[in-house]
């Protein structure tokens, strides 16, 4: 038996808590054309599998600092202005 039929399909709203991300983003990302494969069951009923969100996440796992110039200013400012 193919692997795919035994993968479990997440909806939007399962795919969006696993990767720690909005629906809104998770929209935005799917305009870039960015996102995980997804298995459009009729219009507008959208599932991902299960395994492809892992796929995309690990693909998106970096170690390391942050590149040079790429500091969260708005972070930062914001935790001082808590801190004041």
């Amino acid at each position: 038996m193919d692997d795919q039929t035994n993968d479990p399909l997440v909806p939007r709203k399962e795919f969006c808590a696993l990767a720690g991300i909005g629906v809104k983003s998770l929209q935005r990302i799917e305009l870039r054309g960015d996102g995980p494969p997804r298995v459009e069951l009729m219009p507008g009923f959208i599932r991902y599998r299960r395994r492809d969100i892992n796929e995309w996440i690990a693909a998106r796992t970096k170690t390391g600092a942050r590149p040079a110039g790429r500091t969260p200013v708005r972070a930062i400012e914001a935790a001082r202005r808590r801190q004041a």
